[in-house]
C-alpha cells in the first residue's frame, strides 16, 4: 500500500498528536513526518532524562504496572527472561536501584497532590483518547482528568524560578499542550466539561531536594497555546491535503530574524 493510499484509507490517516504538533511548528514538516509512528516511524531516541521521566510518571500514575527486580543489571540471561516475561505481560520491569532513585519524586509529588486535594484515585489516569477537530483526526493522552481538573506531570532534574519558569513555558510546547488535551476532552471523552475544567502542571525535581509544586498559566499564555494548536491544525490539514512527497520538506531558505532582546542591546551600543 502506498502511502497516497494509506492516506485514502479511513483506518489510516495519519493522526495529529501534540507532540507531532510542536515538532511541525518547531522545526519542520519534515520532522514530523520522520517522528510520526503512522509514517516515517523513528520516533525519538530517548535521553536519560526522558527516561527518569517515565519512570517518575509510572510510579506516580500507573498503579500497578512498575514491578521491581533484584537484579544489579540486565546482563545476565535470568534477568533478560525476567524482563521479557514481564513485558510480553504489559508490565514495566525496573532494577531495585533505578526504583530507589525516583521513590522520593514519587513521594513528593503525592504531597503536593494531597495538600490541593488532589485524589489521583478519582481521575482518569493516562487514557488515550481521539477527536476530530477542524476537520482532522487528533490523539493524545494526558497524564491525568477528572471532572474540574486536568494534570500534566513534569520532571526535571532542578525547578526553575518563576521567571525561568515562563521562559521554559513559553518556549516549549507546554501551552500547546494544555489547548490540545483540554480540547481533546471536550470533543472526545467528556463533552459535559467544556470550559468547567482546571489545567495544571505538576512539576517535580529528579535530583534533592526533590521539590514538587504546581503551575498554573496566565490568559496570555493560554491564548499563545490555542493560536499555535490552531496553526498545527491548519497546517496538519494542508499538508495531508496536498499528498504525501513534496510538502514534507525543511525551508530551503531561511531568514533569520533577530529576537527582541538583540534590539536592545543594538541600542544600547549606539
Amino acid at each position: 500500500m502506498t502511502l497516497k493510499e494509506r492516506h485514502m484509507s479511513d483506518t489510516l490517516v495519519p493522526y495529529l498528536s501534540q507532540s507531532i504538533a510542536w515538532t511541525l511548528l518547531s522545526r519542520s514538516p519534515l520532522h514530523a513526518w520522520h517522528e510520526h509512528p503512522m509514517l516515517g516511524g523513528a520516533g525519538r531516541e530517548p535521553t536519560q532524562a526522558m527516561e527518569t521521566g517515565t519512570l517518575a510518571h509510572q510510579m506516580v500514575l500507573g498503579g500497578d504496572r512498575v514491578v521491581t527486580l533484584d537484579f544489579p543489571d540486565w546482563r545476565t540471561n535470568a534477568a533478560k527472561a525476567a524482563r521479557d516475561e514481564l513485558r510480553a505481560a504489559g508490565k514495566t520491569p525496573v532494577l531495585r536501584k533505578h526504583i530507589e532513585a525516583i521513590e522520593p519524586v514519587r513521594d513528593s509529588v503525592l504531597r503536593t497532590l494531597a495538600d490541593y486535594g488532589i485524589d489521583l484515585g478519582a481521575m482518569h489516569v493516562e487514557e488515550r483518547m481521539e477527536w476530530t477537530q477542524d476537520g482532522v483526526l487528533c490523539a493524545g493522552t494526558p497524564d491525568a482528568w477528572g471532572e474540574r481538573i486536568c494534570l500534566d506531570l513534569k520532571t526535571m532534574p532542578e525547578l526553575p524560578s518563576p521567571s525561568e519558569l515562563a521562559r521554559k513555558m513559553c518556549g516549549g510546547s507546554w501551552p500547546m499542550q494544555r489547548r490540545a488535551y483540554l480540547d481533546g476532552l471536550e470533543r472526545g471523552p467528556d463533552p459535559e466539561g467544556a470550559g468547567r475544567r482546571k489545567w495544571i502542571w505538576v512539576l517535580a525535581e529528579t535530583e534533592p531536594p526533590f521539590a514538587s509544586t504546581i503551575a498554573t498559566c496566565d490568559a496570555v499564555v493560554q491564548e499563545l497555546g490555542r493560536h499555535q494548536w490552531i496553526k498545527a491544525l491548519a497546517r496538519w490539514k494542508a499538508l495531508l491535503d496536498s499528498g504525501y512527497e513534496a510538502p514534507w520538506k525543511y525551508p530551503s531558505l531561511i531568514n533569520v530574524e533577530a529576537p527582541l532582546y538583540v534590539s536592545k542591546q543594538l541600542e544600547d551600543l549606539t
